[in-house]
């Protein structure tokens, strides 16, 4: 089994949801589903980093400011079974499925980090 996954970014959890949503009618309506065994979402843990800043340029070491960013990460991970035989049919298919999520209009404040592909091999014992 192959898999292909995307990866996407926010700072704030909200406008994830909006892309979601768009991924969805993505998978659901276009001729692809015959391409791909599953497709499911995932969901990483945020990430939060702390800035502490000096409030005043002068001596005044006492008083600071910190601000936070959070990352929210959602992804996406389409499985299909391994093809022995590639027809250019369905390679093609596979080129307009990846084209299509990667010039995707996301929702602002979202964007596409990663994209990956796995191979997963079984072996018999």
């Amino acid at each position: 089994m192959s898999s292909i996954r995307f990866l996407y970014k926010s700072f704030h959890p909200f406008y994830l949801q909006p892309l979601k949503i768009i991924l969805k009618s993505h998978i659901d309506c276009k001729p692809w589903n015959s391409l791909f065994e599953k497709a499911n979402f995932y969901s990483l843990p945020k990430k939060s980093k702390i800035f502490t800043v000096l409030r005043s340029p002068h001596v005044d070491k006492k008083s600071r400011e910190q601000f936070e960013v959070t990352v929210s990460n959602l992804g996406l991970n389409f499985t299909w079974l391994n093809f022995v035989n590639y027809n250019t049919t369905i390679l093609n298919k596979w080129f307009d499925l990846l084209s299509t999520f990667i010039k995707l209009k996301t929702p602002a404040g979202v964007g596409l980090v990663e994209l990956r592909t796995v191979k997963v091999i079984y072996k018999n014992k």
